[in-house]
């Protein structure tokens, strides 16, 4: 059974609302979630459901909640197999032929009140028949529940077990008439009557237990003893909360319900967390009323929850009985994440009428200015006043550098990892994908490596972006790593080595003389590539690590460094035929001594610091000194940095203070 249509021209201040059609459940239960402000509406639909269920099955819950003002249709769909169970039945009484028809044709039928022109007015005659029918067959014969309904107001207050008037009241309990009694009743009977039922079912549990094993000891067959009884409420608890068992508590009498918490300490139930008990009661009612193809009404199942515990609820409610349609009312953007946007229903009061208006959360527009509304700029997707894209993917330096050395601006700035700075693109839509839902407001900019580009491309990046691009001095993050005084420092906390700043330094130099080669590489290669992109002109590795530069006596291997320069500007020359001679030997050459030029100007001062591959020379550094993976490395500089501010790069400071308007 499910809720195929709701159509309400009146029920409180909700007016001339459709919602639905809803398919029939899947194997895994659905979810349908009401999002919304406190006062739009969300609540109401989720009560007129409930009373529409109830109306079905309960006379009483009809007259405790009647609206006379009222007028709403409702449309409750059948599974197949409800259709068979109820033909079945019709047949063995000999009811109306017209009942089963009508079911076989429509696969559902309807409830109305004062809803004149509807489908109940049309023939309410039939539809009561077909009513009664499947009254009688699913809950008569089959005693099949139509499922609950917890409201908004649960409350988990202490009271004391009366032994004398509960304890033996466990079959009672057990009964099907009083548990359906219990399904839309307020919420703190609910959830008084479950702690109740659960300290009996406890103590039976346990007795069945101790007599199932001492029947078995007493030397019983397996055929005679049968199964051993199923702690299904335990298995409830420890599905949530793995590191939680149930306990015998030795008593004359039973006084609570007691819980083993991962500590190992015996506590009694209502001492745990009102997360803890919201997750566990909201569980047992799907495990107590034995709900399956059945409508489930839950408001604001987020209460008392922490965002992961409400997402591991969720799921929990889904898996834990199939096929059921389960409704829930929130205020929280991790239940709409949890459910998906295509189970989404935005209820909010419009400015104008003050009426209540739906709006499905998969028509783009009006969902986002919803989600806008409801959550602002910091709840919805995490987003920041600055939201900063860097280059790198999810782990990348980048955003651990920024986020630990200046974690006072945590809440203002956001860093987004986006591969590449030269993937504009990928940037691009990143950034529209964020505008286009309507929270426009965020400023964006992009922090990226300085990589091998001439100050004449940086001005024109920085120039064109109207203050967006903020472009590295050094040639990427890790190059501002590149700090001896904290490199010795860890050396010696971290890896018991000892080395003064001087000799850091001069290592990594000596690293970085080495790597020369690759370095002049791969400069005329990015430049050349920034000239005539997409051409490619990167070549493979060539001479790695083979082509070094001696500073005192100003030299290089000449016999490999002529090789390199001749494959590349073999490379160069292909390239040059393609675009029909935009460039000629003479030009190439220019630029190759150019960057032959720059390579040797970095090693004659500090600016190799700068210029070379600050991921590759710590790399390096780590492999001669055997410290394993340089990220190691890397994150025990950051953590240096960040515990001495004095030895954080200025520039650094500077971006976010830029970024952050201060």
């Amino acid at each position: 059974m499910y809720i195929k249509q709701i159509n309400i021209r009146k029920y409180r201040h909700i007016e001339d609302l459709e919602i639905g059609p809803f398919l029939r459940p899947s194997d895994a239960s659905d979810l349908i979630v009401f999002a919304g402000p406190n006062g739009g509406g969300k609540s109401s639909v989720l009560e007129l459901i409930s009373q529409a269920l109830a109306n079905s099955w309960s006379l009483t819950y009809q007259l405790n909640r009647s609206a006379p003002n009222s007028s709403f249709e409702v449309c409750i769909g059948l599974l197949p197999n409800e259709i068979e169970l109820i033909k079945a039945k019709s047949d063995e009484a000999a009811l109306d032929r017209e009942v089963t028809s009508y079911l076989e044709s429509h696969k559902s039928y309807y409830r109305g009140f004062n809803f004149e022109g509807g489908e109940y007015d049309k023939n309410s005659t039939l539809q009561n028949k077909i009513h009664d029918a499947v009254v009688k067959a699913l809950k008569g014969d089959y005693f099949r529940p139509l499922g609950f309904h917890l409201g908004s107001e649960r409350s988990f207050k202490k009271s004391a077990f009366d032994y004398q008037k509960k304890f033996f009241r466990y079959q009672s309990y057990m009964q099907k008439s009083h548990i359906w009694g219990y399904a839309f009743r307020n919420e703190s009977e609910q959830f008084e009557d479950m702690l109740d039922f659960l300290i009996t079912w406890q103590h039976n549990y346990f007795q069945q237990l101790g007599s199932f094993h001492h029947q078995k000891a007493a030397g019983f067959t397996d055929e005679n003893l049968g199964q051993p009884p199923v702690d299904h409420y335990g298995n409830v608890l420890s599905e949530v909360f793995p590191d939680y068992t149930f306990v015998h508590k030795s008593e004359n009498a039973p006084s609570d319900l007691f819980v083993r918490i991962p500590s190992g300490e015996t506590i009694p139930f209502s001492d745990l967390s009102s997360g803890e008990k919201q997750v566990f009661f909201t569980l047992c009612f799907f495990e107590r009323h034995d709900v399956a193809e059945a409508v489930i009404v839950i408001d604001e199942p987020e209460l008392h929850l922490h965002p992961s515990l409400a997402r591991l609820l969720l799921r929990a409610m889904q898996r834990l009985k199939p096929r059921n349609q389960i409704w829930l009312a929130t205020q929280s953007a991790e239940v709409i994440d949890e459910a998906g946007r295509d189970r989404v229903w935005f209820i909010r009061r419009n400015e104008g009428t003050r009426k209540a208006e739906v709006t499905r959360a998969t028509d783009e527009e009006p969902s986002l200015a919803c989600l806008r509304d409801f959550f602002g700029y910091s709840g919805y997707i995490g987003l920041a006043k600055a939201m900063i894209f860097t280059e790198g993917r999810n782990a990348s330096a980048d955003r651990k550098m920024f986020s630990r050395l200046f974690p006072q601006h945590s809440r203002e700035i956001k860093f987004i990892p986006a591969s590449s700075g030269s993937e504009v693109e990928r940037i691009n839509q990143a950034v529209l994908n964020i505008l286009e839902a309507n929270l426009g407001w965020c400023k964006f900019f992009l922090v990226r490596d300085l990589d091998y580009m001439t100050t004449d491309v940086v001005a024109a990046i920085v120039a064109k972006s109207a203050g967006k691009v903020h472009v590295l001095e050094r040639h990427e993050i890790e190059n501002y790593l590149i700090e001896p005084t904290a490199i010795a420092s860890v050396l010696a906390e971290l890896f018991d080595q000892s080395m003064a700043p001087e000799q850091v330094e001069e290592e990594l130099k000596k690293v970085a003389c080495e790597m020369a080669g690759d370095v002049l590489r791969d400069m005329v290669s990015f430049r050349l590539n920034y000239k005539f992109r997409p051409e490619d002109f990167s070549v493979p590795p060539l001479y790695k690590g083979e082509i070094h530069y001696n500073p005192q006596g100003n030299s290089w291997v000449a016999e490999k460094l002529e090789t390199l320069r001749a494959k590349l500007q073999e490379k160069a020359d292909g390239a040059v035929a393609d675009l029909s001679g935009r460039v000629n030997d003479l030009n190439f050459r220019a630029l190759f001594d150019d960057c032959k030029l720059e390579v040797e100007n970095a090693l004659a001062s500090d600016g190799w610091k700068c210029v070379f591959p600050g991921k590759e020379l710590l790399a390096t550094f780590c492999k001669n000194r055997k410290l394993g993976k340089s990220p190691v490395l890397e994150n025990a500089i950051i953590k240096t940095l960040s515990a001495h501010p004095d030895l954080i790069p200025e520039e650094l400071a500077q971006i976010i203070k830029q970024l952050t308007g201060d």
